[in-house]
């Protein structure tokens, strides 16, 4: 499974189970975040790439900070799926901020 597949389906993981432990139905969950219901569904099946508005407004109707659906997302990535297979240090360092080229522009 890729990359993008394991973050967005962790997403919609954790908006269901935050969803349902408040005994809300997908109905009254995209009502309350001016959502369409058939949109709610697909991230909570992990089938739609969420703007970070309609992150914060699935939030803030289950009044829970954003960072509480982006729980545990890290875990759900794959570390060397952008890059091949390189390690984990060379990863990091191509994406350090030392190896960052900047140019000037006159």
């Amino acid at each position: 499974m890729n990359e993008r597949r394991l973050l967005l389906e962790a997403l919609g993981h954790n908006v269901r189970s935050k969803r349902k432990a408040l005994g809300l139905s997908q109905t009254k969950l995209a009502n309350e975040s001016r959502l369409h219901r058939t949109y709610l569904a697909d991230v909570e099946r992990g089938a739609r790439n969420v703007s970070i508005l309609n992150v914060a407004k699935i939030a803030k109707a289950l009044h829970i900070p954003i960072s509480d659906l982006c729980h545990g997302i890290d875990e759900a990535r794959e570390p060397h799926a952008l890059i091949g297979s390189s390690s984990g240090s060379e990863l990091a360092a191509e994406h350090s901020p030392a190896s960052w080229n900047f140019v000037s522009h006159p």
